[in-house]
């Protein structure tokens, strides 16, 4: 099963763009998975997402009307070093955003992924079954305006459950992939505006892949609010 090497998370209120500078290490097929949540006030979109200059590639997204938004950008085997990872928005934000991302190492270098899942608008626990197999790593991310809280289910590892000025609420995580689906859940503090999207992301083939020279370092996130 693939494994998170790095994670982190960093917010903005009011912004166009938020830059997270990044020391990643080598890892042997490694994946750089970035899960965006933008409370799109004013239907605000994600313009550009690079790593050191080079484009993330975006896997999908979901809104609930002008309340929520969630984008799944990734970039297969990105450049080892200290660099910036750079999420740049279309126009300046009238509300929040948080941009979390995952370094995850012994991925498929070929097929990386597997098949976008999402849900807007649902009620608590709001919940998607994602197409998986044993052995896959689940992704997920969700987004909600003024829900007060995301509690995850079971099974599901947090790398980020923060908020920005108590009304943009966001959270990333991976779950063990099971055979057909896996369900990724949140139970909301408050029912409201939100989005829940997930992908699994596929193991690399035993044996293959390249050289590991570096495991297990963890990148906190970084308030700037």
């Amino acid at each position: 099963m693939p494994t998170v090497e790095q994670y982190g998370h960093q917010g903005c209120d009011g912004c166009t763009t938020i830059n997270q500078t990044i020391n990643l290490g080598s890892y042997s097929n490694s994946l750089l998975i970035v899960g965006v949540s933008i409370d799109n006030n004013s239907f605000e979109f994600v313009d550009s997402l690079q790593w050191n200059g080079t484009d993330l590639t975006l896997l999908g997204f979901d809104i609930s009307d002008d309340d929520s938004r969630v984008e799944i950008w990734y970039l297969v085997n990105p450049e080892v070093g200290n660099y910036i990872l750079g999420c740049t928005f279309n126009e300046s934000l009238q509300d929040q955003a948080i941009v979390g991302y995952l370094v995850v190492s012994g991925v498929d270098q070929v097929a990386p992924l597997g098949t976008f899942e999402s849900l807007s608008e649902g009620s608590s626990p709001i919940s998607i079954d994602v197409p998986s197999d044993e052995g896959d790593l689940v992704f997920g991310c969700a987004c909600g305006e003024t829900v007060d809280s995301f509690s995850p289910g079971t099974g599901q590892t947090d790398y980020w459950n923060d908020s920005v000025s108590s009304n943009t609420y966001a959270a990333g995580c991976t779950k063990a992939g099971e055979a057909s689906t896996t369900e990724i859940s949140y139970t909301l503090g408050n029912q409201d505006h939100t989005v829940l999207a997930g992908v699994a992301i596929k193991p690399a083939a035993a044996g293959g892949g390249q050289p590991m020279s570096l495991r297990g370092k963890q990148v906190p996130h970084i308030r700037t609010w």
